[in-house]
């Protein structure tokens, strides 16, 4: 929604995502209200579930007081719904509520103030103080219930200190607390700031920061409620901060924040922004760009590998080691997902590669079966590739045992089910080693050969097509170009390093986890490259980044894009 107050207009202006689809700013307010309420309700409920777990069952009014907070968590939800309906006494003549404004600021409405995204109230009618108040009464209403739940389960708490156990007493006065601060922390970045919007609307204060700083607030009540909550409470503030301890599992839980919105924007570009002629190559890289989202999902929440140097092993903290999924079968995973995706690039290349020979090339045939084979090839071999890290694969107590008498420093976590290790005794070790570098060797020479051969048949076929589709030709193999170099760079090369560290006992701390991050974020940098070089793509990225500055300065960015054609590729 990313909603804008202009004052001294008694207005909403929807300068988000679905304003700019045009939908009704009415019926958005309305479910931003909708989602609020909710979440408000959602917290009175906690409240009062914490109320029920402290009560003893020798409580003289247990029954009564369970069935009192039931009835009063169902009432909450249900006047929360019901409350919505108050947004009917803003309902008005859109245009007659503008002229008024303009007439009352002799002309000198806000930017934007005749468009349809823009609706205002005129604020001279009794429905308009009537919402006022029973806003301000749902406020205080809230308020009321936030103060009074806690009192009252501080109150049972010190009444109950006979019939409990000091621990128990303790624990439960804990998690009241965690929820006062969230409470707290609520009334302060929501409650609060919309009272002294509705008291700066009743008063016609025309403070312009004052009432853009009360929205702020309101927008990230929800982020800062749980960063306190996850202080407030003990255990989660003792995982936050061991987690924190680690720079390499910062950057692990940090690098999606800025990856998603670039494939978020890549996905946009290609859906909107690719040539109409193109659908199947189109569908190609969208299938890239989806791969590589979930690579990089999969590597950095739910398989999250880590390595502890010189033993050369990889323990999973993800996701799927808490669900007791086996580090291996992750690590699996995680090689049969790059190899896709590398396969994937592969078949981009062919097809670009196909669509610039002409039918009337003399080698047609035989170039298209070699592309068809090559692709084959690397999707056959992507998948079969990975089953040669089974020959990593041993007695695990074993091989603990022996780098446990012969291996110094060993990790806290060595004994853990999730760190999965390889011993040197392993026989298989070099053939696996072997495989590897042949598989990288085999996927640097293929991508070194394809575009090759691409650029040789456009030079050869140059007569033959107009300048114009040369250079956009040739413009599309730069970018895939480009897109193989980072991929080589970001992850060919750290598994080199990676490679020749097992092969040498390399024990810089520094190379392999670097290696690691750089392997798992190829996706996005290739990503990344790909709207770079790629000149609609680049223009669209302008464009859409144009609007986190329209947004700091409450503006709205203009329609300039379209869907490109061949000749505003080339440029």
């Amino acid at each position: 929604m990313r909603p804008v107050v202009i004052l001294p207009v008694v207005g909403l202006y929807s300068s988000g995502l679905l304003g700019y689809y045009n939908f009704s700013t009415f019926i958005q307010l309305i479910i931003l209200f909708f989602l609020y309420q909710i979440n408000a309700c959602t917290m009175i409920h906690l409240l009062v579930l914490r109320l029920k777990s402290i009560l003893p069952l020798t409580f003289r009014f247990y029954r009564e007081s369970i069935k009192l907070g039931t009835v009063f968590v169902y009432a909450t939800y249900f006047l929360s719904v019901a409350s919505l309906s108050n947004f009917i006494l803003l309902v008005e003549n859109q245009d007659v509520a503008k002229h008024h404004w303009s007439r009352w600021l002799d002309g000198n409405v806000p930017n934007k103030f005749w468009s349809d995204n823009y609706i205002v109230t005129s604020g001279s009618n009794l429905r308009f103080a009537l919402f006022l108040k029973l806003c301000g009464i749902s406020l205080v209403s809230y308020i009321a219930a936030c103060i009074a739940i806690p009192t009252a389960a501080f109150q049972i708490l010190n009444r109950m200190k006979g019939l409990l156990s000091m621990h128990v007493v303790q624990a439960q006065k804990q998690y009241i607390k965690a929820l006062v601060f969230q409470v707290f922390i609520i009334v302060a970045f929501l409650l609060l700031p919309f009272a002294t919007f509705i008291v700066g609307l009743e008063m016609r204060i025309n403070s312009p920061v004052l009432v853009s700083v009360s929205i702020i607030l309101a927008m990230i009540h929800g982020a800062a409620a749980t960063f306190v909550m996850i202080l407030a409470n003990k255990p989660h503030r003792v995982v936050f901060f061991s987690h924190l301890n680690s720079f390499y599992m910062i950057v692990m839980k940090c690098i999606p924040i800025v990856t998603i919105p670039i494939y978020a924007e890549a996905i946009y570009c290609i859906i909107k922004r690719s040539p109409n002629f193109q659908r199947h190559y189109t569908i190609i890289l969208t299938a890239h760009i989806l791969g590589c989202l979930c690579e990089e999902f999969y590597g950095f929440q739910l398989f999250r590998p880590m390595v502890f140097l010189p033993i050369v092993g990889i323990y999973a903290d993800g996701i799927l080691s808490m669900l007791g999924v086996h580090p291996f079968i992750q690590l699996y995973g995680m090689f049969l997902a790059v190899q896709v995706n590398a396969a994937i690039l592969t078949h981009i290349t062919f097809y670009r590669m196909k669509i610039i020979i002409p039918m009337s090339f003399r080698y047609y045939t035989h170039v298209i079966r070699f592309g068809i084979f090559s692709t084959v090839f690397m999707y056959v071999g992507a998948v079969c590739s990975v089953n040669f890290i089974l020959l990593t694969m041993e007695d695990q107590m074993e091989a603990k045992n022996f780098i446990y008498v012969n291996i110094r420093p060993i990790p806290s976590v060595f004994w853990s089910e999730k760190y999965m290790v390889s011993s040197p005794k392993n026989p298989n070790i070099p053939t696996f080693l072997m495989a590897g570098t042949f598989c990288i060797g085999f996927y640097i020479l293929l991508c070194i050969l394809l575009p090759s051969i691409c650029f040789i048949i456009l030079h050869k076929t140059r007569h033959s097509l107009s300048e114009k589709v040369i250079k956009a030709q040739r413009a599309y193999l730069r970018t895939i170009l480009y897109q193989v170099a980072v991929v080589l760079i970001c992850i060919i090369m750290p598994f080199i390093v990676f490679f020749a560290g097992v092969a040498n006992t390399i024990t810089n701390p520094v190379i392999i986890p670097a290696s690691l991050i750089f392997a798992i974020c190829h996706g996005s940098a290739s990503t990344l490259i790909h709207l770079l070089s790629n000149k609609p793509f680049r223009d669209t990225m302008k464009a859409q980044l144009s609007w986190v500055v329209c947004f700091l300065t409450c503006s709205r960015p203009e329609r300039g894009n379209k869907v490109h054609t061949l000749s505003s590729i080339v440029g």
